[in-house]
């Protein structure tokens, strides 16, 4: 004979301990366990890599967007190469990056590169060329190509 509901005993002090019985503890992963560790360790790595490597980091930045035709990285390039700014000072390099911002149609660049080429910083422009990058940058309203022009031709060295 089958047992009805009703003649069926619980023990609920039984029942209780079933319920309450603790799971085993889960194993925590690397990640888990280390994970805040490992960035702050990261976190401090990277600051003092910053801190020491700012300016080159800043270098290669304006130079990746130079390379790739940013006219405006080009001549940050050009100017981080002419006051050694998170490099040695390299007159060439600040003279090329120049030309190639100046081909862009960037005006300071252009005025850069005449100036340049007036007081012999290795700007490879040929005789009346430098004449015409600083007339360009004067055109676009650079002061100082308005007052260079200025003082250059009103001297007689017009055709540089």
């Amino acid at each position: 004979m089958a047992a009805s509901s009703s003649d069926v005993k619980i023990d609920v002090g039984v029942l209780a301990k079933v319920r309450l019985r603790k799971r085993p503890p889960a194993t925590k992963s690397f990640e888990d366990q280390y994970g805040l560790q490992i960035a702050l360790v990261a976190g401090t790595f990277s600051l003092i890599f910053c801190l020491a490597c700012g300016k080159t980091l800043g270098l290669w930045v304006t130079l990746l967007g130079g390379w790739f035709g940013d006219q405006d990285a080009q001549y940050m390039a050009g100017q981080k190469y002419l006051q050694g700014d998170g490099t040695v000072v390299n007159h060439r390099a600040a003279m090329y990056w120049f030309h190639k911002a100046a081909l862009q149609g960037h005006p300071e660049a252009a005025y850069n590169l005449g100036y340049g080429h007036v007081h012999r910083l290795h700007s490879h422009l040929a005789e009346g060329e430098a004449e015409g990058y600083i007339r360009k940058a004067a055109q676009a309203d650079v002061k100082e190509a308005k007052h260079t022009l200025k003082y250059l031709c009103g001297n007689g060295f017009c055709k540089l």
